[in-house]
């Protein structure tokens, strides 16, 4: 994750708690910041 939950290497605050506070509801996460390239293939 890059952005919203995270400023470089550093969780942004509340995030640990609003974590937690969702885990037991359904969700995903969705990224898109590109870590790779297409012709690279996926991990």
């Amino acid at each position: 994750m890059d952005g919203v939950l995270f400023h470089g290497p550093s969780p942004l605050p509340g995030v640990a708690k609003f974590l937690r506070r969702i885990e037991p509801l359904p969700h995903l996460y969705v990224t898109n910041n590109r870590t790779t390239w297409p012709s690279r293939g996926s991990a």
